[in-house]
């Protein structure tokens, strides 16, 4: 559905007073990347608080530039319909390891993981609370698995911030009323207190740490007793289990930040989101496990490689489809013929100057700088499966390796190019680049050479196979190869 300058795809979120698409974005007519548009439903646009919490909501985000925390692309509130774009962010979120099988038998993820999933969550809170304005720190209010996404890029992205307040504005919500996720909301959100600080959401973040090393759910709304176990928790009635017990991984230092983050006061909490983080980061070092995106890119090929390969499936899908109506609806113009023979001539032009540029630069390339061996002859490989096209490539140069993944996008089936894509750091489907998109030429030269050797490995066994899961399963073996790879225009 077309709407402005985007095409709504696909709803990702359908509230009681907002609802959320993926859409794509056009420019001038052409695609231009990804974005989630949200939106006050319709029976909501002429509620003047409702809009103004739409607005707080873009207010908080714009201010806010941190990698860990959802991007802001565009707002309006001046017409009929306001709205906000937001990022799109691919990848999975923290609530889909608590639905996963491994969670719901008890087998959290790994301490080295969870660490980096909490250290993350943590800058990015630390980055809210930190805006410097006259109206204060921005406070969240709803940090919960539901509104942590981890990207295909490796970073843990807070997102949702339809709850969040300035510190020093009055709360849109209304004293005693309970605002945000019943299992996460700190006590004085649960009581209905008005006044909160960035205590409350290091509480929510305390939560879900204990709930990724015990691996279970710490608080429900109901007991057994009819009473939830968050209420008995506030009076002073009921202590969360030993994670000592429950993680022999667990030491004291690690409960101890758990234990102080879960305090039923907010004064005998951590002081700041920093402090977390110095806490969490010591504690790493302690136990030399690394930091960064690595450590959450691993994570996600290992336990939801299939869901971001079905995610990308889908992406690519919704923009054939909108291409295909695009098509349809240039081709049933009463002017279609003729814009078609005007942009079949002078594609025709273009092609025949662009290749006259490309000869004439790759000669005198070749001419001033014979050590790169632009006219190496071709070594084919010997070794093809039946049915496959050859796929040439020599061992003179990078590029080569260049034009065997160009030849690769060309011949391979969908499966096989998506999966590249979800590992390629410079996929059009990535809004951002990975950890390891280090361009190729800024490598030391003796890891230059290593990336090249391994490129050839990959390729050699590549086409010693012959189905779409011997070719995923052997990109997935070479990914960091492939991400250290230059960029393939």
């Amino acid at each position: 559905m077309r709407w402005g300058n985007f095409v709504l795809l696909a709803s990702l979120a359908h509230e009681e007073i907002t609802e959320v698409y993926l859409a794509a974005q056009n420019q001038d007519g052409k695609f231009l990347r990804f974005v989630a548009v949200k939106r006050l439903r319709a029976s909501h646009t002429c509620d003047p608080l409702l809009i103004n919490k739409l607005r707080t909501e873009a207010d908080a985000l714009v201010a806010l530039k941190n990698p860990h925390v959802v991007a802001t692309l565009e707002a309006n509130f001046s017409g009929s319909e306001p709205y906000m774009v937001l990022e799109y962010i691919a990848g999975v979120s923290l609530r889909s390891i608590y639905t996963s099988d491994s969670f719901q038998a008890g087998r959290p993820p790994s301490l080295e993981v969870t660490l980096e999933i909490a250290r993350q969550i943590a800058i990015g809170l630390a980055a809210a609370h930190e805006v410097r304005s006259l109206s204060g720190p921005i406070l969240h209010r709803d940090i919960s698995p539901r509104n942590i996404i981890l990207s295909n890029t490796g970073y843990c992205k807070i997102i949702d911030f339809g709850l969040a307040k300035f510190s020093t504005l009055t709360s849109l919500s209304q004293p005693g009323q309970v605002k945000g996720s019943l299992g996460y909301i700190s006590p004085e959100q649960f009581l209905g207190k008005s006044s909160v600080d960035t205590r409350t959401d290091l509480f929510s973040l305390g939560v879900i740490l204990w709930e990724l090393l015990a691996g279970r759910r710490l608080f429900y709304a109901v007991g057994e007793d009819g009473i939830s176990n968050l209420e008995k928790f506030c009076e002073g009635k009921w202590n969360p289990p030993s994670l000592l017990a429950l993680n022999k991984e667990v030491d004291l230092e690690l409960r101890n930040l758990v234990m102080q983050l879960l305090a039923i006061v907010a004064a005998q909490r951590p002081t700041s989101a920093q402090e977390v983080i110095m806490r969490l980061t010591a504690i790493q070092k302690e136990r030399q496990f690394a930091q960064g995106p690595a450590i959450i890119l691993k994570f996600l090929n290992d336990f939801f490689y299939e869901e971001l390969i079905q995610e990308s499936r889908k992406l690519n899908l919704n923009l054939a489809q909108m291409n295909e109506a695009t098509f349809k609806e240039a081709k049933n113009s009463e002017h279609s013929q003729t814009i078609t023979l005007v942009v079949k001539k002078k594609s025709k032009k273009n092609q025949v100057a662009t290749l006259a540029l490309v000869v004439i630069m790759v000669s005198i390339a070749a001419l001033l700088r014979p050590e790169w061996k632009l006219w190496s002859p071709k070594i084919t490989s010997t070794t093809q499966p039946k049915g496959n096209p050859p796929l040439s490539v020599s061992r003179g140069s990078m590029r080569e390796v260049m034009q065997w993944i160009f030849e690769l996008k060309k011949m391979e089936s969908l499966a096989v190019t998506q999966a590249w894509d979800e590992i390629s750091p410079w996929s059009a489907l990535n809004s951002e680049k990975s950890f390891f998109s280090i361009p190729y030429k800024d490598r030391p030269e003796k890891e230059r050479a290593e990336v090249l050797k391994n490129a050839f490995s990959m390729i050699d066994e590549f086409e010693r196979v012959n189905t779409d899961h011997e070719k995923i399963s052997i990109l997935k073996k070479y990914s960091s190869t492939i991400q250290a790879l230059p960029r393939a225009r």
